[in-house]
């Protein structure tokens, strides 16, 4: 090895060990992406509705912190999670799409819009109501992924919901075993 380095010339680098260094190289790249793009991808927000919220598309109805304190969210949209907390009770008035909606304490009335409970890219979202109660009294409920009925109160009278847990691909449907509707408590008025 020593004759080898002889007949380099002062600042060469043997080929090995060039290709060596940027294997580590290529290797340390690959591994730094794929942690920054899994955290990027993982990177959704808990948001919090105010006890005083009435307006669920309105971004100052929620905040970061369990109180609904806290930063707002930038838009209500799939990339982060939901909580009806509180004892809020909030109309949705525009179309929504959430990636996560759990209803806590308080209440969600549809009437004449679509809230959709959506990953962007998937059908493995959950609508759990656990606390709180859920009115559709026209409009449509779409959950692409599975609805919860906890404890708490669920009331339609009119509107459309559809549950679609699904995609077409086993890694961003609903996982096998999985109840799509589950009803672990008595609902409340179903009718129309």
């Amino acid at each position: 090895a020593r004759s080898e380095n002889k007949s380099l010339l002062r600042g060469q680098v043997p080929i090995s060990k060039f290709f060596y260094e940027k294997e580590r190289m290529s290797l340390a790249l690959v591994l730094f992406f794929i942690m920054f793009f899994t955290q990027l991808s993982n990177a959704q927000t808990n948001y919090y509705s105010k006890a005083a919220a009435t307006d669920f598309n309105n971004v100052n109805s929620w905040g970061t912190a369990a109180d609904g304190s806290g930063a707002s969210p930038a838009s209500v949209s799939n990339a982060d999670n939901f909580f009806v907390a509180n004892s809020a009770a909030l109309s949705l008035s525009a179309n929504a799409s959430v990636r996560q909606l759990t209803l806590a304490s308080g209440s969600l009335t549809l009437e004449t819009n679509t809230l959709t409970v959506s990953t962007a890219t998937g059908n493995n979202s959950t609508l759990s109501i656990n606390g709180g109660t859920l009115n559709v009294n026209s409009g449509t409920l779409i959950v692409n992924g599975n609805m919860a009925l906890l404890a708490g109160g669920f009331n339609q009278s009119g509107g459309d919901i559809i549950v679609d847990p699904n995609s077409g691909v086993a890694g961003t449907s609903v996982a096998s075993g999985t109840v799509t509707l589950n009803f672990s408590v008595a609902p409340g008025v179903v009718s129309g």
